[in-house]
C-alpha cells in the first residue's frame, strides 16, 4: 500500500464565498431557528460538490455541511460566538465548511469477510494481490478469511460515495473470478459478508451496506480441497498443501483483477458488475435488465442503435456459435431475451411468468459465455489460462 500522505482538497474561495451568501440571507438562515433545508440549500449543496465531484455525492456534501454548522452550535447559544451579527456569523461557518472539506480525501481500509472461505482452516498468510488489495487466509481451525481493500477518499456510513462504488467493484471482480475455486460458484450456505471500514488510524467508521445480494454472494464462497483440485487441474489437494494451491490461483489471477480495473477493460469488468447483481438481485424482473445491459456492455458500440437487436443477436451468435446450428441457437434465445426486456421496458408486462425464467436463464448464461470469452483474450498468453476457463 502507498503510505506517502494524502494530499488534501482546499476548499476554492468560491465555494467559501457561497456559503457566506447563504447564510448570510435571513431567508436561508435564521440565528434562531437556524438553517431552511429548501431549494436554495439543495442548490448550494450541487454548488460545493463541484470541486470535490470525484470524492463524494450531493448528499455527501449536505451531509458535511450540516455537520459543519452544527458544530457550532454550543458556541453560538452560550459560547464565545452568542450575540454575533449573522454575517459574521455566515464567516464563521464558512470557514468551519471549508475546514471540513478541506479535510478530504482520507485514506481508508474496508475489511469484507469470507466467513466459509475454507473449513478446516489453513496457514493464517497474507497473500498480495494488488498494491492496494490483501486476502488473508483463514488462521488454523478457523474458516474465514478477509479481503482488505486499501483506498482514499471521502467515506461517511451510508455513503454512496466514489470510494463506496470503488469498493463494490472490486468486490463483485473477486467475488465472480475466485467462485471459480468455490464448491458452487455463487452457491450460498447462509453466510453473509460483513463489509467495515477504518479510518487511517485503525479506528472503526461503519460499516458499508453493499448492493443487494453482493454479501450473500461474497459470503456465500466456499473453498473445498475437491473444488481446488478441479479448479487448478491438481489431483485431489491434501490438507497441507491447500494454502500454497489457493495461493497458487489466486497469484494467478491477481493480474486479471489488475487488468479488469483498467479503463481498457473496462467493459468487461462492468459486464462483470451486471452479471454479479443480476445474481444477487431478488426481482427477476430487474435481473432480466441486467443480463441485457452487461450483454450491450460488451457487444453494442455504436452511436447509431438502428437495428440494434438484429446486429446485437448476430454478434453475440458469432462470437460463441462454433457451428451454424449453434450460432442459430444463440441468435433465438438472445433474441427472445430482447423482446422480452422491450416488454417490460415498455410495461406490457409488469413481472416474469414460468417460460420468461428459462429466457432469463439463458441470458444469464450467454453473459457468463461472453464473460469468460473476453477474459481469455485477456490473458491468452498465461499460463493459468486453465483456471480461468469456464467450470
Amino acid at each position: 500500500m502507498n503510505e506517502s500522505p494524502v494530499k488534501r482538497r482546499f476548499m476554492a474561495e468560491k465555494y467559501k464565498a457561497a456559503i457566506y451568501e447563504h447564510f448570510c440571507d435571513p431567508k436561508n438562515y435564521s440565528l434562531s431557528t437556524g438553517p431552511v433545508y429548501g431549494e436554495e440549500y439543495k442548490k448550494l449543496c450541487n454548488f460545493l460538490v463541484e470541486g470535490y465531484a470525484d470524492l463524494m455525492t450531493v448528499d455527501d456534501a449536505r451531509v458535511l455541511l450540516i455537520q459543519s454548522e452544527a458544530s457550532l452550535t454550543d458556541r453560538l447559544f452560550g459560547g464565545d460566538l452568542e450575540g454575533m451579527p449573522q454575517t459574521e456569523y455566515a464567516k464563521v461557518v464558512a470557514q468551519s465548511a471549508a475546514e471540513t472539506f478541506s479535510s478530504y480525501p482520507r485514506r481508508y481500509s474496508c475489511a469484507m469477510s469470507i466467513p466459509q472461505f475454507f473449513f478446516g482452516g489453513l496457514d493464517g498468510s497474507e497473500i498480495e494481490i494488488a498494491e492496494d488489495l490483501r486476502l488473508i487466509l483463514p488462521n488454523i481451525d478457523k474458516c474465514e478469511a478477509i479481503l482488505i481493500y486499501y483506498g482514499e477518499g471521502f467515506y461517511i456510513r451510508g455513503s454512496k460515495s466514489p470510494f463506496a462504488t470503488r469498493l463494490a467493484t472490486l468486490a463483485k471482480i473477486f467475488t465472480f473470478i475466485v467462485s471459480k475455486i468455490s464448491t458452487q460458484p455463487f452457491d450460498n450456505y447462509g453466510a453473509v459478508s460483513k463489509f467495515s471500514v477504518f479510518s487511517e488510524t485503525g479506528k472503526l467508521i461503519g460499516d458499508i451496506e453493499p448492493v443487494e445480494g453482493l454479501s450473500y454472494l461474497l459470503g456465500g464462497i466456499r473453498v473445498s480441497r475437491y473444488s481446488l483440485g478441479q479448479a487448478t487441474f491438481s489431483e485431489a489437494v491434501a490438507q497441507d498443501a491447500a494454502p500454497a494451491e489457493i495461493k497458487k490461483y489466486v497469484l494467478a489471477v491477481a493480474p486479471l483483477i489488475k487488468s479488469l480495473r483498467t479503463r481498457e477493460f473496462s467493459r468487461i469488468a462492468t459486464a462483470i458488475e451486471w452479471y454479479v447483481d443480476s445474481i444477487g438481485v431478488y426481482n427477476q424482473t430487474v435481473a432480466l435488465l441486467e443480463v441485457c445491459i452487461g450483454l450491450e456492455a460488451l457487444l453494442g458500440e455504436e452511436a447509431d442503435m438502428s437495428e440494434m437487436t438484429k446486429r446485437l443477436c448476430d454478434r453475440l451468435a458469432f462470437t460463441l456459435g462454433k457451428t451454424p446450428s449453434e450460432r442459430k441457437r444463440y441468435h433465438s434465445d438472445y433474441l427472445a431475451l430482447l423482446q422480452l426486456r422491450g416488454k417490460l421496458v415498455h410495461a406490457k408486462i409488469f413481472r416474469l411468468k414460468k417460460d420468461d425464467e428459462l429466457v432469463l436463464e439463458n441470458g444469464r448464461k450467454m453473459l457468463k459465455k461472453m464473460i469468460d470469452h473476453e477474459v481469455e483474450h485477456i490473458c491468452h498468453d498465461w499460463t493459468c489460462i486453465g483456471l480461468i476457463g469456464p467450470v
